[in-house]
């Protein structure tokens, strides 16, 4: 196909849709996949489960992608990617390692293979074979280092980073990372999410250039043009690394912050598939059961997002238990979805970490009680003569 995929066609053909109706992040699958497919349009009821459908891709197709903001620059050492500079950044690079299925185990995936040593102080990265960056440079071990070494001494992604203490190319394709202490954990920053920067991986005199467009990278769609707060538009990769992939002919990005235009453009046919992550509008696309549709709040790789509010325990009032708890027994989490969170869209949480999570605690969370809490403020007054 070389025209634009038909926005009937595509939401009953559609690949991969996520915290709203798009993209989860996992980007680098979605746009290999997103090309249409011979599913027909009657198959969209046995979609609508996960968005995802069982039909063959076809190469050829283009695809508007709506996302919830812009990016203010590609470089993985000045932009702060944030889930649309994720997007845009598995676009035009590829993350060295990437979180598999069971959100537990991290496989290579630019890089050959990431192995530590006994005790984690030393991680060895191996680059592929006869990988190119879309200028035709080697993506090998000098570029490698480069690029970790940028990383390093970033003033945005240094200081995530201060554990390492030295970066050696130790072969053609491989760089050794010594480290202050054991890290035991690097291998999953290099698998590309939100404060993961490190794991892209630029062309080095792209990235010595300090430039926030044109980026040149391995990924599977090479740059054409950004016009910010309008689109960014990337082509297919002739060369990708991948075989056969991506089946997309270009995808374009357009930034539209306002979350009912956002979904507004998706009806109306101006954008193919968007991602949100505003509670209004994710409750709106799933009862709308003519939209394949991909939920990522609960179903994730790994932990999902949460939100909550952190409590400064050094200083007063918090620094009281008492007050800790007047505060938790004060709002009801199940009240809070359901009216501030369009209808509990998101599942409410007394944990930062999941019941499945290794670090969730069986520790109660206080039930609602306005009472109590006025009671125990009461008495933090009166015991410290403070409101």
């Amino acid at each position: 196909m070389g025209e634009r995929i038909d926005r009937r066609s595509f939401l009953t053909r559609s690949a991969a849709v996520g915290a709203g109706l798009a993209a989860a992040g996992s980007s680098g699958g979605l746009l290999s996949a997103c090309g249409s497919s011979s599913s027909s349009p009657g198959s969209s009821t046995a979609a609508r489960a996960n968005g995802v459908s069982t039909g063959t891709p076809r190469t050829g197709g283009k695809v508007v992608f709506g996302t919830e903001a812009e990016e203010k620059g590609f470089s993985p050492t000045l932009g702060t990617f944030d889930t649309t500079g994720i997007l845009y950044a598995r676009t035009v690079f590829d993350p060295l390692a990437i979180v598999a299925a069971d959100g537990k185990t991290v496989k290579p995936y630019l890089a050959e293979s990431i192995t530590p040593n006994a005790d984690y102080t030393v991680w060895t990265v191996t680059m592929r074979q006869n990988v190119v960056f879309h200028n035709g440079t080697p993506c090998d071990g000098a570029a490698l280092a480069a690029n970790f070494e940028a990383q390093k001494t970033s003033i945005l992604t240094g200081p995530a980073l201060a554990t390492i203490d030295t970066i050696n190319q130790s072969g053609p394709l491989s760089v050794e990372v010594h480290m202050k202490s054991p890290w035991v954990p690097f291998d999953y920053f290099l698998a590309g999410g939100i404060g993961g920067q490190i794991a892209f991986v630029a062309e080095p005199n792209w990235l010595a250039s300090k430039s926030q467009t044109d980026p040149v990278g391995t990924g599977p769609f090479v740059f054409q043009d950004w016009t910010p707060n309008d689109h960014f538009t990337a082509t297919r990769n002739p060369h990708y690394w991948r075989p056969n992939l991506p089946y997309l002919d270009s995808i374009t990005y357009k930034p539209i912050p306002d979350a009912q235009q956002l979904l507004n453009s998706l009806m109306t046919g101006q954008v193919d598939i968007i991602h949100t992550s505003n509670a209004q509008v994710t409750g709106q696309l799933k009862s709308d059961s003519s939209l394949s549709f991909v939920d990522d709040a609960t179903h994730s790789a790994g932990e999902p997002d949460m939100g909550c509010l952190l409590l400064n325990l050094s200083k007063a009032p918090f620094s009281d238990l008492r007050v800790r708890q007047a505060a938790a027994m004060a709002v009801s989490s199940q009240e809070y979805v359901k009216v501030i969170d369009a209808g509990g869209v998101n599942p409410p949480s007394n944990s930062p970490f999941t019941p499945s999570s290794p670090y969730y605690t069986t520790t109660s969370y206080p039930k609602p009680d306005p009472a109590k809490a006025k009671q125990l403020v009461q008495e933090v007054r009166q015991s410290t003569g403070q409101p």
